[in-house]
């Protein structure tokens, strides 16, 4: 499958891509990186209705605090977490 120029959109802001998008994957490297994006997003626009996904490995307590966050602004939330590798 090839996605089209017309399928394409580059984003030059956090914002413009969330305003895009319907579903939002994070992947950062800690709790605070994933907070301070999210509530970004959050600040910015209209989010009822997106779901925010987050890969990141990050504290059950972030993501309680951001579950409550996006929620509050009638989005959903979906942590998903990778394995850390020892």
């Amino acid at each position: 499958m090839k996605l089209g120029a017309d399928k394409i959109k580059i984003a030059t802001s956090l914002q413009e891509a969330v305003d895009a998008a319907d579903i939002i994957f994070t992947c950062l490297g800690d709790d605070m990186a994933v907070s301070c994006t999210i509530i970004t997003a959050l600040e910015g626009g209209d989010v009822k209705g997106k779901i925010f996904v987050d890969c990141s490995t990050v504290h059950p307590t972030t993501t309680k605090e951001l579950t409550e966050r996006i929620n509050a602004r009638g989005a959903e939330f979906v942590a998903m977490p990778g394995m850390a590798m020892s």
